[in-house]
């Protein structure tokens, strides 16, 4: 025991505040994400070479699942963070984990809803459309027809968890609050 006095004002004002960062970051993140065509400076970066990092992991696997693989990976690697923060009780991370999670997702959906237009620059692509991932993905399956209602309904996904991070902050902010205004009067031992 270090012998500093926490007060229940104390306790409510740094709680407050860091429920307050969540809903803020979360609102940017989905601002962003919504308002750049899919495209968010530094983290749309980091997505990137997730994606190809699933890539080069399912590099064994036959074609369509190596396509796949890519879109797969950005979206499970900041949902397996949430689920490792939520098992360590961490719940501003997990906010944070799935707002990016619908970041990706949302990145994933622009991807999806070019496979009949083809006009996003890519990496490794001679401008065939060899290279394009969903085109293949969809083309082997039957499915580039419906290309804009996959697309549509990822993005949808996508607007579910952001309002799952909203509503996770927002429950888990009043919740705090709830416990912190039942602390005793007067302050606890830290």
């Amino acid at each position: 025991m270090n012998g500093q006095l926490v007060t229940t004002k104390t306790l409510t004002w740094k709680l407050t505040f860091q429920w307050i960062t969540a809903v803020l970051v979360t609102g940017l993140l989905a601002w962003l994400t919504y308002s750049r065509e899919g495209w968010v400076p530094l983290l749309s970066n980091v997505d990137l070479g997730i994606h190809e990092l699933g890539h080069m992991l399912a590099f064994w696997a036959p074609q369509l699942l190596v396509q796949g693989a890519g879109s797969f990976l950005q979206v499970a690697v900041p949902l397996g963070f949430g689920a490792y923060f939520w098992l360590r009780h961490d719940r501003l991370a997990v906010v944070l984990m799935l707002a990016w999670a619908a970041e990706s997702l949302n990145n994933v959906s622009v991807y999806v809803y070019d496979a009949t237009r083809m006009v996003l620059p890519l990496l490794g692509d001679d401008g065939s459309g060899d290279g394009h991932d969903w085109h293949n993905i969809l083309g082997r399956l039957g499915l580039l027809n419906h290309t804009d209602g996959i697309a549509y309904t990822v993005r949808g996904l996508s607007c579910l968890l952001f309002v799952v991070a909203f509503g996770l902050a927002v429950w888990w902010w009043v919740k705090a609050n709830g416990k912190a205004a039942q602390a005793p009067r007067g302050g606890r031992q830290a």
